[in-house]
């Protein structure tokens, strides 16, 4: 996500700014103008109803990424995680076949591919994370989701509108 403002200048101007891409001048609506733009907004609900809930990579760069709702319950494919494989830019929706999640880890099962988070049961820092398919197992390397958000929300391409100021519309 790339970090923006409204500035309001010393002259009473005022500006949008996004990290000195897209940055626009604005101008203040009053009376009948900033009714009629009003009476035509369309409000709507956050632009993502998902979380962050696992990311990891292989050593060839293929990152596997596991997303939430953020409200509790389920979505309409009847379960709340979603898994995306692939490199930047060119992830792949894998729909789940079945899920595991127990106090050892998580378990997300695909057509293609096993996503198994494995926590250590003596000491939750030692968390592993593999993709296993058929007998083949690949060690990940496991991805901290709030220091990668960046990665997440912007260069892996799973997210296309976020509803935030710097949004490309």
């Amino acid at each position: 996500m790339r970090p923006g403002a409204i500035d309001r200048h010393k002259d009473g101007s005022a500006s949008k700014t996004c990290d000195g891409k897209d940055d626009a001048a604005l101008t203040q609506l009053t009376g009948d103008k900033a009714k009629a733009v009003l009476d035509k907004a369309q409000f709507l609900s956050p632009a993502t109803s998902r979380r962050a809930y696992l990311l990891a990579r292989d050593d060839s760069g293929v990152y596997y990424y596991v997303d939430a709702i953020r409200k509790e319950g389920d979505d309409h494919h009847g379960t709340n995680h979603r898994v995306f494989v692939g490199k930047k830019g060119a992830m792949k929706l894998l729909p789940l076949t079945d899920q595991a999640s127990d106090s050892a880890g998580d378990v997300f099962s695909t057509k293609n591919g096993d996503l198994r988070l494995v926590k250590n049961r003596y000491d939750e820092t030692k968390v592993t994370t593999q993709w296993v398919k058929g007998d083949k197992r690949t060690e990940l390397v496991w991805l901290d989701v709030d220091v990668n958000s960046h990665l997440i929300y912007s260069d892996l391409g799973v997210y296309t509108f976020l509803g935030t100021l710097c949004d490309s519309l």
